[in-house]
């Protein structure tokens, strides 16, 4: 292959399925379909990964090119490589996503403590309880 159209280059690599060679290689093109290879074995030997990509290859991308398996191992290495990148993220990635994903929808109160009082913490606890639905009674945000 020459080169994909450069409208539509590789954006990403993933792993689905199983793991190892029986699960499937997505390989995300922008705004193109993407490259599935299922089994993900097909991309280790020329002789079975030149014709699961040259059905996938859009009219507008380059003319296959005539890989040899050497290609087509460096090929799967890099791949591993890429969908290894797109793995779990770790807890501390998850942590902070959930954080950020609360922190979007809150508002903020200002002018209260829960440092003061009795009644200054009481009333920064007020201040800090979800507006309810009138009809349900259940919290709007």
């Amino acid at each position: 292959m020459r080169r994909f159209d450069p409208q539509h280059p590789a954006s990403a690599a993933a792993r689905e399925g199983k793991r190892g060679q029986d699960g499937q290689i997505e390989i995300r093109r922008a705004d193109a379909p993407p490259l599935r290879f299922e089994p993900a074995s097909v991309i280790d030997t020329a002789r079975r990964f030149g014709p699961a990509l040259g059905w996938q290859l859009l009219a507008t991308d380059g003319e296959r090119y005539g890989f040899k398996d050497a290609h087509c191992s460096q090929i799967a290495h890099v791949i591993r490589l890429v969908c290894g990148a797109d793995a779990a993220p770790s807890a501390a990635q998850e942590a902070a996503a959930i954080v950020g994903t609360f922190t979007l929808g809150a508002k903020p109160v200002e002018g209260l403590t829960t440092y003061g009082t009795a009644a200054q913490r009481h009333e920064a606890v007020e201040a800090l309880r979800p507006d309810l639905d009138s009809h349900s009674g259940k919290p709007i945000a």
